[in-house]
């Protein structure tokens, strides 16, 4: 029994901790941006990853950026190299590994919704479990911090999104009303659609913008520190510049989201955009993608 204890104890530490558990660039000279592996999750389904190389970026947006809000100031971060999924969590992918299904919109290839960040990390937790002994090898699986996501999303541009200066509803799932003033209104296709419908990112990252959110490691707390700040912005405010490989903040009340959804408009998608909610909420706009600091694949 204190066996099985002591197990469950490192297996949760290597799912809530992922990068004290090394998100490590070894190897990482040898693989190419938008290099991709896949990952069997059993029953005929898998996991397609993308490589994301080290380096450094500038997190959060431009004062001349229309519609940004005021906790997005820019900050220099530098990551070491990961693998992300490639869509987020479809309920096809949900299923070979927990056995059912939340979603409110059901459809295989839609993406898993109605899941909280616990949830999520139920579902961590037990691919942890099934790759347990290869940990080693594949280090483990986790949800992406706030960098690595916006970073991820960038995928190397410095624009509101990574289609440019703009988005539209040929480019991601969102209400349709448009991020420039005088630009036309797109469809409303109130619901999400299935993962890796539109073009990808330049990494070969698709969803980054829109459909659903998808929940982030980081803690974005709001207590008498943070509202002496300015609401949300304590991390952009307190982080060094350079950070690396940053977590986040140590505690709080609200995990962030990040990407927009199909409810939102146009701003709400852009790459800098920060949302949050509490660990336990679950809605049927919110799903999450996984990351993977493999080391030697």
């Amino acid at each position: 029994m204190k066996s099985k204890a002591v197990f469950l104890v490192i297996l949760l530490a290597l799912t809530l901790f992922p990068i004290a558990c090394g998100i490590s660039a070894s190897g990482s000279s040898e693989r190419n941006i938008g290099q991709t592996m896949s990952i069997d999750l059993g029953h005929g389904v898998s996991m397609e990853f993308v490589w994301c190389p080290a380096g450094s970026f500038k997190m959060g947006s431009l004062q001349t950026d229309p519609d940004r809000d005021h906790d997005e100031v820019p900050s220099t971060v530098r990551l070491s190299g990961y693998w992300i999924a490639k869509t987020a969590v479809s309920q096809r992918q949900w299923e070979a590994v927990m056995d059912y299904n939340p979603s409110y919109f059901r459809g295989a290839n839609l993406p898993v919704e109605c899941v909280s960040w616990v949830d999520c990390h139920r579902f961590l937790n037990r691919l942890n479990y099934i790759f347990w002994d290869r940990r080693r090898e594949l280090g483990s699986f986790a949800l992406p911090t706030e960098a690595q996501w916006e970073y991820a999303c960038r995928a190397g541009t410095t624009t509101p999104f990574s289609t440019g200066e703009s988005i539209n509803t040929d480019q991601a799932n969102y209400n349709g009303t448009p991020y420039i003033s005088g630009e036309p209104v797109g469809q409303n296709r109130k619901g999400p659609t299935e993962v890796g419908l539109f073009d990808p990112n330049p990494w070969g990252i698709f969803d980054m913008h829109g459909n659903v959110y998808e929940w982030c490691w980081d803690w974005i707390f709001e207590d008498s520190i943070d509202l002496a700040l300015g609401f949300r912005e304590n991390y952009y405010e307190l982080a060094p510049t350079p950070d690396e490989n940053p977590t986040g903040l140590t505690r709080g009340q609200r995990r962030v989201e990040r990407g927009g959804n199909y409810n939102l408009w146009a701003s709400r998608l852009r790459s800098a955009w920060r949302e949050r909610a509490r660990p336990h909420r679950t809605q049927e706009d919110l799903g999450f993608r996984v990351v993977l600091p493999l080391t030697n694949w």
